[in-house]
């Protein structure tokens, strides 16, 4: 597991840090950004479909995390925080666009990279399978595997419960093992 500085596990440190931006030191907002920005971009990827939109959301989402910080409560989940704001973000940047956006109303074919794996056949073959996923299990399947996520966590950043939550990532991980065996099944 990657631990930051002096030794903190990443979300100790962001809890910190965004204690100390809500202080007033602004440079504590690096911290925030090293450890995710990759789970901003990706989880506004799933709602804007488009990568430099998503880059967008990242800096809007580091704006906001700078002027908000007094609101964060410390020694809950900050990752749950910024991914809630970064999910937030996105969807009002998709509002402003005047595009009628809603999880379920995905299309696009293209995954975000750190989703899979290096060009290979194992790369084609999820990307497959996540495009054959619902949107809505799409993103469940990208904050619990891809973003770290607990379900308590999932369920703040999409204002469903953990139960709720949890339900939704076992039946996108059930519908997941069908597709494989289905593959299996036709090829074998």
């Amino acid at each position: 597991m990657f631990f930051g500085k002096f030794g903190q596990k990443p979300d100790k440190q962001c809890d910190a840090a965004l204690k100390d931006i809500a202080n007033g030191d602004k440079s504590a907002l690096e911290v925030i950004y090293k450890t995710y920005a990759r789970l901003i971009v990706s989880a506004a990827y799933q709602i804007l479909q488009n990568k430099e939109d998503s880059e967008d959301v990242l800096q809007d989402v580091m704006i906001k995390v700078a002027s908000n910080a007094s609101s964060y409560k410390p020694g809950s989940s900050p990752r749950a925080w910024v991914a809630a704001i970064a999910r937030n973000t996105a969807l009002d940047k998709a509002r402003s666009r005047r595009a009628n956006v809603s999880l379920d109303e995905y299309t696009d074919t293209d995954l975000p990279e750190q989703l899979i794996y290096e060009d290979s056949e194992e790369k084609r073959q999820l990307g497959e399978a996540l495009r054959s996923l619902p949107p809505d299990d799409r993103v469940i399947v990208d904050l619990k595997i891809y973003g770290g996520l607990k379900y308590k966590e999932i369920s703040a950043a999409l204002d469903i419960t953990p139960a709720a939550a949890q339900k939704r990532y076992e039946r996108a991980i059930d519908k997941l093992r069908t597709y494989f065996e289905e593959k299996e099944d036709t090829n074998g």
